[in-house]
């Protein structure tokens, strides 16, 4: 990118280079007191820098975070869904041998959930314990940190991983013997399911604390709401209560570009921290809701983008259909509303494009590639703007997107509806 048009996207979106994770990483190393300033930064707002700058890259920002704050980073980090990420842990254990000395090391211990550490021991590590010590190795690859009470061998699938693994049991042994023992022993009373299980809800819990929803709760934010609701809504109700206690993860709203109507409602709030407060409790139930994982930062910014350009059309519909300004409207349904009536409008199109049969949806495929091209997009869990030129599977299904963008404008709503409508009646329908 030249620097014109650098300063040029600057200009139009001032926000998003001023508060997003590269601006954040920036921020932090250039206060005067980088460590105490840290402390102020919400942990998922850490998170999103490390993501931007890359772990391997990350070690002096690991330095000079909290212990909770580094905890809550691998909580995002370490996890698809409720399934262990092992891979990242193996990369935040070498990120610890890339420094000189054991601190990290020492530090990111205390933030390991131990539960993962037993799962690990469970599934690389042969120990045997001996009443007496025996001076004799049970087999090559074994050794001793007792005098010969305990053996142990350590079989990951790479030398590499062999070390990390070693140097780490060895710190826990000499910081705490009693807990070393602990740890080679859970294997013995509890299966790598469990200790998974037990971990992933840990995890939660502390996520949760953090602003982070719960599956169920997320899962509110797909309920329909019509727009003839939200203008009776917009028109009898009071202004909402407007108490969100939450924390801002600036770069979580900011990495990602938004439509004009989303702009706008930014410009003409009165307390703009509860906005970004409101938006960044949306976004993170957007991104339960549809299961994308926080370390996949390409999708997580998607989505973002996706969330609100619906809110923007839930925005311009409730404008052009009733009497109240972009602030009034805001201030009595509140972001969530609006999401619900932008993405309802999406449904809509997604359930039409549903209802096309296979062997139409054939014909389609052979004789209008960009109609197909809606379709595919159409389908898709969260409905996305396609243009012809993406690779799709016979029933429409996306599995290239070159040319897939999120709806994010009401202009851009109708002119998808239009070109359904432009079908025939036998297109848009199952043979009888």
């Amino acid at each position: 990118m030249s620097t014109d048009q650098s300063d040029e996207k600057q200009k139009k979106n001032p926000a998003r280079w001023q508060r997003g994770s590269s601006a954040l990483a920036k921020r932090i190393f250039n206060a005067d007191l980088p460590e105490q300033f840290i402390r102020t930064i919400p942990a998922q707002s850490l998170y999103c820098v490390l993501k931007h700058n890359g772990l391997s890259s990350s070690s002096d920002l690991l330095e000079i975070a909290t212990v909770q704050q580094c905890r809550l980073m691998m909580d995002f980090d370490l996890w698809t869904g409720d399934t262990f990420k092992e891979e990242s842990f193996w990369e935040w254990l070498a990120i610890t041998d890339a420094t000189d000395g054991l601190e990290l090391l020492q530090k990111l211990f205390k933030c390991f959930d131990l539960k993962l550490v037993s799962l690990l021991i469970a599934r690389y590590v042969t120990s045997e314990i001996h009443e007496e010590p025996s001076a004799e190795s049970p087999g090559d690859g074994f050794f001793s940190p007792d005098k010969g009470h305990t053996w142990i061998h350590v079989h990951t699938d790479s030398e590499d991983r062999n070390f990390l693994l070693n140097r780490l049991l060895a710190l826990i042994f000499e910081t705490d013997a009693d807990l070393f023992y602990q740890l080679l022993s859970i294997p013995g009373v509890a299966t790598p399911t469990q200790l998974e299980e037990e971990s992933y809800q840990d995890r939660t819990k502390r996520l949760s604390a953090e602003g982070v929803p719960e599956v169920e709760i997320a899962a509110e934010l797909r309920a329909p709401l019509s727009l003839s609701q939200a203008l009776k809504d917009c028109a009898e109700m009071p202004e909402r209560p407007h108490a969100i206690d939450i924390f801002i993860v600036e770069p979580l709203i900011y990495d990602s570009p938004s439509a004009e109507p989303m702009e706008r409602l930014f410009s003409v709030v009165k307390n703009r921290e509860e906005l970004e407060g409101e938006l960044t409790f949306i976004l993170n139930s957007a991104i339960v809701a549809w299961q994308i994982p926080f370390h996949e930062p390409t999708a997580v910014s998607f989505l973002v983008e996706q969330v609100k350009g619906a809110i923007s059309i839930g925005l311009e519909l409730v404008e052009r259909e009733s009497t109240h300004d972009t602030a009034s409207i805001y201030s009595t349904l509140g972001l969530q509303r609006l999401f619900r009536v932008g993405y309802t409008q999406l449904m809509q199109l997604q359930r039409q494009a549903f209802r096309i049969h296979t062997d139409t949806l054939k014909a389609i495929a052979d004789n209008d590639k960009e109609l197909f091209a809606i379709i595919a997009g159409l389908r898709e869990s969260f409905p996305t703007r396609c243009r012809s030129g993406a690779n799709h599977t016979a029933d429409a299904t996306v599995i290239d997107e070159p040319l897939i963008q999120p709806f994010n404008r009401l202009l851009d709503l109708e002119a998808i509806k239009s070109a359904l409508e432009k079908a025939t009646p036998a297109e848009i329908s199952s043979p009888a």
